[in-house]
């Protein structure tokens, strides 16, 4: 998602899943004796919607997902098929891999890796900092304030940086609700995830070490919280925190894409606030994960991973389908106004 210079949390560059290479000539959302067959305007707006605010994809390389009447699961194949591998997927093996290994998406992920590095340093390093300062951290408010106020800056510092190179997910339930809404691709996906956790794992060593042997705090729930509340807590803020990432980054926003980055960390830093003290706020699969394996404990992870997945998911379905819908092109609303045939 890239429009004027903006492109926080969707698909950038070429790491999107629409735009790997400038020829498309081996791109196809299906086999091509599909299509061949009649195609159901229904299905062709559905397609249409999801590529409507993908940048630099030539008309005429458009392939529309066509509907074969007594064909419907090889029809909802083809979905399946788009939604894996992105909006334009490419037809074999060898292009599909090649869509993960490109320049440009080797340098999203590398971007990633830095951007969450920097953020699970911040964060983490908070957390250390005022452990050490306070007597009592855990039952003194400040504490809370210190490590709000740097996952605000951090987080806010973190996107803005990874903007251009990979979109800023900077957190893996981010880039699964950005997967889950179509504006990335599984395999794309599933990279940014290594880079994100092998970051947030390599921050954690390195606090550990540059401060001789500091224990690195992990993400914890309170005594009175279940796992279920403390799951359910996380999944909420994490909705809160995707879907403001799907508005603040959403191409036909633009006054909004100076400060963008910062009502992502904002969201952030006010979650921590509020839910700090009961589930730690963590919204980051990652930052959870690196800080529990390094600290040498996996103890409810489960917490920090279902959660805030489901309230991920549920803001990426929710924004682009709901709330905010893409527009589809003015030659598909004219035809589908008139009534669907199949």
């Amino acid at each position: 998602m890239a429009r004027g210079g903006r492109s926080y949390g969707g698909e950038c560059g070429s790491a999107g899943g629409a735009r790997f290479r400038d020829d498309y000539s081996d791109y196809r959302l299906f086999d091509d004796e599909l299509g061949a067959q009649p195609m159901n305007q229904l299905f062709s707006l559905l397609y249409n919607n999801s590529l409507a605010f993908s940048d630099n994809v030539p008309p005429s390389s458009v392939h529309v997902l066509p509907f074969c009447p007594g064909k419907i699961p090889t029809s909802i194949s083809c979905l399946g098929h788009m939604l894996i591998f992105g909006k334009m997927a490419p037809t074999s093996l060898t292009a599909r891999f090649k869509q993960t290994v490109t320049p440009a998406s080797l340098r999203a992920y590398l971007a990633e890796f830095i951007s969450t590095f920097f953020y699970v340093f911040a964060v983490v390093g908070s957390a250390m900092a005022s452990r050490k300062l306070l007597p009592d951290a855990a039952a003194d408010p400040s504490s809370l304030v210190i490590v709000a106020i740097a996952n605000t800056f951090a987080l806010s510092s973190a996107v803005y940086i990874a903007a251009n190179a990979s979109g800023g997910h900077v957190n893996p339930a981010v880039t699964f609700g950005m997967a889950v809404g179509g504006r990335i691709n599984v395999p794309t996906a599933l990279f940014y995830w290594v880079s994100q956790m092998l970051a947030s794992v390599m921050a954690c060593i390195f606090l550990k070490v540059t401060t001789v042997g500091q224990l690195v705090p992990t993400y914890t729930i309170a005594e009175e919280m279940t796992g279920f509340g403390a799951s359910l807590l996380e999944g909420v803020m994490t909705f809160g925190l995707v879907y403001t990432v799907y508005a603040a980054g959403d191409p036909r926003r633009t006054s909004l894409s100076v400060i963008g980055p910062l009502a992502v960390g904002l969201t952030a830093g006010a979650n921590v606030l509020a839910a700090g003290p009961f589930s730690g706020g963590s919204m980051n699969p990652a930052c959870a994960f690196g800080s529990a394996v390094v600290a040498g404990g996996l103890k409810n992870q489960a917490v920090y991973w279902v959660g805030p997945l489901i309230g991920a998911a549920v803001a990426g379905l929710l924004y682009d389908n709901v709330v905010f819908p893409a527009q589809a092109p003015d030659s598909v609303r004219e035809e589908v106004s008139e009534g669907f045939s199949v």
